[in-house]
């Protein structure tokens, strides 16, 4: 099952981190506004890692789901294998949370530089090691994120400079 679904303004770029996963992006000066395209019901995992082999850990991930027409989401961060923290600072917006037949659509911004060390990893041009993950189940509890198995990996990309082109190496 994919996501037929077109985004919900212009993106300038765009990537498909798994045939079920396609990311939308645009920056300006000082922040990024993703939209996520899920073909599943479940929660949506999001974000960065400060690992190059691209590991879950340590990560600045954003995790979201729409359970009977409400949505839930929170900025958290990974130092180990494990449930994501939920950081003490709110950096990521939820600007739209929605699903249907088809999957769910997470769209979300944030600054670029958010000033939240060590629980954020701020974007720069060049290389960005980009981390996701989906359930096809909705979460027992809004903080309580079940072990997504192989629905995860991670891909280089130019969030800032570049296009939708993913560079370099995509784990799945």
């Amino acid at each position: 099952m994919t996501s037929s679904h077109d985004p919900t303004e212009t993106f300038p770029h765009k990537a498909t981190l798994d045939p079920n996963y396609h990311i939308f992006w645009k920056t300006n000066q000082s922040s990024i506004t993703f939209e996520a395209h899920v073909a599943a019901h479940g929660y949506v995992g999001f974000g960065l890692t400060a690992n190059a082999s691209g590991a879950m850990y340590p990560g600045d991930v954003v995790m979201g789901y729409v359970s009977n027409g409400q949505s839930y989401f929170g900025d958290y961060h990974t130092d180990r294998h494990g449930q994501p923290i939920r950081d003490g600072s709110q950096d990521w917006t939820l600007l739209l949370a929605t699903e249907d037949n088809e999957g769910t659509i997470m769209k979300f911004s944030r600054a670029l530089h958010t000033r939240d060390k060590p629980d954020d990893i701020d974007i720069n041009s060049g290389i960005s090691h980009v981390i996701w993950s989906y359930s096809r189940e909705d979460p027992i509890a809004p903080t309580n994120y079940t072990y997504h198995r192989a629905l995860r990996g991670s891909m280089d990309l130019e969030l800032v400079s570049g296009g939708g082109t993913p560079v370099g190496r995509a784990l799945l």
